[in-house]
């Protein structure tokens, strides 16, 4: 959507665009809409609304007043629109926002508000308080103070990736912070807490305070993660060349992204290889209960067998284990028989033993010839046509 943005009482930007289809004015969404909470002088407050469409041969169009300065906001084909007003020192205390959609026939009215508008940002302030352990998660509470900002609090374990809540009200909040880390990887935790102006600008730190979580609480809560390994679109067998999609939770929260999740195939022999490296969470980013999910391939060419998909956290250790059946590309098939929808292979390739699959002598290409035809002559027995037979030199 095309923005227009409002200072005083210049728009910039603004333009109309022929509307759609009719809208009765009953029907409309008559709500003004905006993510802002209040208004500051010299920072963009943004208001939208929907379902102002031509009722007529002409265009729709929308009035927005602030405080007595109307506006004109670009309307979108489906009726929807959008506009920023920039406060001056003149809208202190209120802005009193109203709308109007003209359908070019008629006219109807949007819900109109009063908002706070602040001078500028307060001083912000705030303090971390009651920090304990209850049973596997880590709590505090976050007190804030001075409108016009936003606040940041984080929980920084001294391995793996920080936490962070984020408020854009002054109030009482309280963090909880699940401990899934081992005391060697979790101690010591930092708890951060910073303000900005909501605006955007150099945060300021408030507050901080260093935690120790007692060894064995971090320990004993670290092992009791349930850890869990799924084949999301496994079916009982997989060909080597195919993929499989898989999912997993319960490593670390967060684990490193630089050392995600191992998956490895262990083969019958005991032989094993490394299959893929999936990050924790979406793109990478951790996710509170330490999930993965990502597509991994067999290999082409992995022997048909039961083998042991396992993924492994790097760092925590942790892992989950799945069995899996490899069958042969295409699907089991008796040897020397084509399966259903393959062309049948003219010329055999015998084992180098000089044996066949079955253990005997490999038969001669005549013999094999009359073997194809006779399959050909089942599968085709209406095509009116004789299969060719190939001769001795299987050509």
């Amino acid at each position: 959507m095309r923005r227009a943005t409002v200072i005083g009482s210049v728009t910039l930007g603004a333009s109309l665009l022929l509307a759609g289809a009719p809208l009765a004015a009953s029907a409309a969404d008559t709500t003004l809409y905006s993510p802002d909470s209040l208004a500051i002088v010299g920072m963009p407050y943004s208001v939208s609304g929907l379902d102002c469409v031509s009722e007529g041969s002409g265009p729709a169009s929308v009035s927005v007043s602030f405080n007595g300065t109307t506006v004109s906001p670009t309307v979108e084909d489906d009726g929807s629109w959008q506009i920023d007003y920039i406060p001056t020192a003149a809208d202190v205390d209120t802005l009193t926002v109203s709308a109007t959609c003209d359908t070019y026939t008629s006219s109807w009215p949007y819900d109109g508000y009063d908002v706070e508008v602040l001078a500028a940002p307060e001083t912000p302030t705030g303090s971390i308080t009651d920090v304990a352990v209850d049973r596997c998660s880590f709590r505090a509470t976050v007190t804030t103070g001075g409108r016009g900002n936003a606040f940041f609090a984080e929980v920084a374990p001294a391995s793996g990736q920080a936490w962070e809540w984020a408020y854009y009200e002054p109030d009482t909040n309280g963090i909880a912070y699940d401990l899934t880390l081992p005391a060697s990887l979790l101690n010591p935790v930092e708890l951060s807490l910073t303000g900005a102006p909501a605006g955007g600008g150099d945060p300021t730190p408030l507050d901080s305070v260093t935690y120790e979580v007692p060894a064995d609480v971090a320990d004993a809560c670290a092992a009791a993660v349930p850890v869990s390994l799924e084949l999301l679109d496994y079916d009982g067998s997989v060909a080597g060349g195919e993929t499989m999609l898989v999912r997993g939770e319960g490593y670390l929260s967060p684990e490193p992204v630089a050392e995600p999740v191992r998956l490895t195939l262990i083969g019958p022999s005991g032989s094993t290889v490394t299959l893929a490296t999936l990050p924790i969470g979406a793109k990478g980013r951790a996710q509170a209960d330490g999930a993965f999910r990502g597509t991994i391939p067999i290999p082409a060419g992995t022997a048909p067998g039961t083998y042991t998909l396992t993924s492994t956290g790097t760092v925590s250790g942790r892992s989950a284990q799945q069995q899996v059946t490899v069958v042969a590309a295409g699907g089991a098939t008796r040897p020397g028989l084509p399966s259903a929808g393959d062309l049948p292979v003219l010329t055999p390739v015998a084992p180098r033993n000089g044996l066949s699959s079955s253990g005997s002598a490999p038969a001669a290409p005549a013999e094999q010839g009359g073997r194809l035809s006779a399959w050909l002559s089942r599968t085709f027995p209406s095509s009116g046509c004789a299969p060719a037979t190939p001769s001795a030199t299987g050509r």
